[in-house]
């Protein structure tokens, strides 16, 4: 594909954990965002959201081995990714931040919230598994198992790989297969199959911080069981701020008017079939319960991709960013 690739032209590098990582930044306020992208992608996956998360600081890395990133010395398994992005944030000093990951970003991101507790204020796992169980006939192992160098951009592999609605800029998903064909056949297999060896259940156990997880209804990879043994494997720790999220809307409506006053009329509404604001006795019982401090915390965050207004950028906007 020709013409300029304004992402590929943010990108800067650092040394970290003895490999070259690239990496995107958006200057911004509050603890920093650290986003990983998933498997054979880059930091580009994103590329398409970073107006609706303006004002925040966005780290967005490449992956060791995928995009401008050189490959590591020790492996392919979610560790031994997770230990250089461990490196990687040393280095640009970035403690604490918010970890999201997306499929295999979000492994990543499983191993580095359980190695590094820490040096996080919250964990969000996009399309995430424990355990991938792919099968030596799913089509995902047959396709990559085929693939040969070098890679064709253009083959039919990619409308399987990026299987995705309509609408998504096709510019977009043309720089995502051009950055994936680079990839040597053979790392791509390496990664599947350290990834079909995978179990994260333990490391999941050990995690000590809010966590929202956010699954696709048409997600042909991770299905609904997958994403419910994930929010089965925390510890109450993560659980039960998300349980009391209702609550924690009606606590602080009783607790911040400011808060009250920047309702939607929709969250408006909801509240009264939610039971209405607390009272003052019901907030100081709330605030008594175990976890109820994340819970408020994880109820502002949620806050925060709600932009009553925002519009929506237009394809030209996007195609910037392709």
């Amino acid at each position: 594909m020709t013409g300029t690739d304004a992402w590929l032209g943010r990108k800067r590098f650092v040394d970290a954990g003895g490999a070259r990582i690239a990496y995107v930044e958006f200057e911004g306020a509050g603890p920093p965002l650290l986003l990983l992208h998933g498997f054979t992608d880059s930091s580009r996956s994103f590329s398409l959201i970073t107006s609706q998360l303006a004002g925040r600081r966005l780290i967005i890395a490449d992956l060791p081995g995928h995009g401008g990133s050189a490959p590591g010395h020790d492996g392919w398994t979610p560790a031994d990714l997770a230990r250089q992005m461990s490196a990687f944030m040393t280095a640009l000093d970035m403690e604490p931040a918010v970890l999201v990951g997306h499929s295999l970003g979000s492994m990543v991101a499983i191993e580095l919230a359980a190695t590094r507790p820490g040096a996080f204020a919250g964990l969000v796992l996009l399309a995430a598994t424990l355990q991938p169980e792919l099968a030596d006939d799913h089509p995902v192992v047959v396709g990559v198992n085929a693939l040969r160098d070098p890679i064709d951009p253009n083959a039919p592999f990619f409308e399987l790989w990026h299987h995705c609605h309509p609408g998504v800029p096709e510019t977009f998903l043309a720089r995502l297969a051009e950055e994936a064909a680079a990839m040597p056949a053979h790392r791509w297999r390496a990664i599947l199959q350290a990834l079909r060896d995978c179990d994260l259940t333990e490391q999941a156990s050990r995690i000590d911080m809010p966590v929202l997880i956010i699954s696709g209804a048409d997600d042909d990879l991770f299905s609904k069981a997958h994403h419910e043994a994930l929010a089965a494997a925390f510890p109450d720790a993560v659980l039960e701020p998300i349980r009391l999220h209702v609550d924690a809307k009606r606590c602080l409506c009783a607790m911040d008017a400011h808060y009250y006053a920047r309702l939607s009329a929709d969250s408006v509404r909801s509240l009264a079939l939610q039971g209405g604001v607390f009272s003052a006795e019901e907030a100081e019982a709330f605030m008594q319960r175990p976890y109820a401090a994340d819970a408020l915390q994880l109820r502002r965050w949620d806050d925060l991709a709600k932009v009553e207004g925002q519009p929506t950028p237009d394809l030209a906007h996007f195609l910037t960013v392709a």
